[in-house]
C-alpha cells in the first residue's frame, strides 16, 4: 500500500496578521505572493478566504448580493453612476454602473465598442432583453453609437445590439474559427451529398470480387458530329474503318486500365 507524505496546512498566525495588516490596500492576488514568500505552505484559497473574512465589513452592505452591491455603488456617487434599465424580463434583477471620470470624458467620441457576456443560467430570450436594456442605458447616458461592435458571437448579444444600435457586427476571429472547428466535429458526412462520396460505378460492379487485375471496361462513346442514322459510303481499302463502328455513326472503345 503506498503511503503519502502528510504536512500541517493550517495557517500561521503570522501569516493571519500579515494579511489582516495589508486588506485594506492589497488584492487577494498580490497578497498571496506576499504571504506564500515568507510562508510557502499556505495556499492560494487560504489566503483569499482569510481576505474576504477580513475585509466583508468594508464592501457588505447587506445579506443579499444586488442590494449589497447597490449600497455600496451609492456611495460612491461621486465616482461611479448607477443606471437604470427599464423593460426587464419578468424574474430577473440586473445592476448596471458605470465609470463616470473615464466615461464623461468619451461622451460622443466612442466610434466602437465590444461586448462580452458570459451569463448562460438564464434564457436565450431574456438574456437579450437585458442585454438591450443595458446597452439602451448606455446610448443614453453617455452617448454611445458605435460604427463598430466586437461581439463574440453570441446570438443574444448580436440581438440585443441590433435593436438598440444600426451598427456593424464584427465577430471575434477566435470565436469565428472555434465555431468552424466545433461544426465540422458534429457533422458527418453524407456519402449521398458530397461529390465523391457516392461509387460511381454501377451497383452490380461493386458486387464482383476483388483482383488484382481488374476487367477492362467498355466504354460507349456518340459521334457528336451524326446526330442520325446515315448511309455511310464503304471505306476505303486503305484506311479501313474499325470493326466496332456499326450503322448508326458509334463506335465501342475498348480500353484497358493497367
Amino acid at each position: 500500500m503506498k503511503r503519502y507524505a502528510c504536512r500541517n496546512v493550517v495557517m500561521p498566525s503570522e501569516a493571519i496578521e500579515l494579511i489582516h495588516k495589508n486588506a485594506e490596500h492589497l488584492t487577494p492576488v498580490a497578497m498571496v505572493a506576499i504571504v506564500q514568500e515568507a510562508y510557502p505552505i499556505v495556499m492560494a484559497m487560504q489566503v483569499y478566504r482569510a481576505w474576504v473574512a477580513m475585509t466583508q465589513t468594508f464592501w457588505q452592505q447587506d445579506d443579499l448580493q444586488i442590494p449589497s452591491a447597490h449600497k455600496l455603488l451609492r456611495e460612491l456617487r461621486d465616482y461611479v453612476d448607477v443606471l437604470s434599465p427599464s423593460m426587464l424580463p419578468d424574474g430577473v434583477e440586473m445592476l448596471c454602473w458605470g465609470m463616470m471620470k473615464i466615461a464623461q470624458r468619451l461622451m460622443g467620441k466612442v466610434v466602437e465598442i465590444g461586448i462580452d457576456a458570459t451569463l448562460s443560467a438564464i434564457s436565450q430570450g431574456k438574456r437579450t432583453k437585458c442585454l438591450a436594456a443595458w446597452a439602451q442605458c448606455l446610448k443614453n447616458t453617455y452617448d454611445i453609437n458605435p460604427v463598430f461592435i466586437h461581439i463574440n458571437k453570441d446570438m443574444a448579444e448580436i440581438s440585443a445590439a441590433c435593436s438598440v444600435w444600426s451598427t456593424k457586427i464584427s465577430i471575434c476571429w477566435w470565436h469565428m474559427q472555434k465555431a468552424l472547428r466545433e461544426q465540422l466535429k458534429l457533422r458527418r458526412p453524407d456519402k449521398n451529398e458530397h461529390e465523391g462520396g457516392k461509387d460511381n460505378e454501377p451497383e452490380e460492379n461493386s458486387k464482383l470480387p476483388r483482383s488484382s487485375s481488374p476487367p477492362a471496361p467498355n466504354l460507349h462513346t456518340a459521334n457528336p458530329s451524326i446526330t442520325s442514322p446515315v448511309s455511310m459510303p464503304p471505306p476505303a481499302a486503305s484506311n479501313p474503318l474499325p470493326a466496332s463502328w456499326n450503322e448508326t455513326g458509334d463506335f465501342k472503345l475498348q480500353a484497358t486500365i493497367p
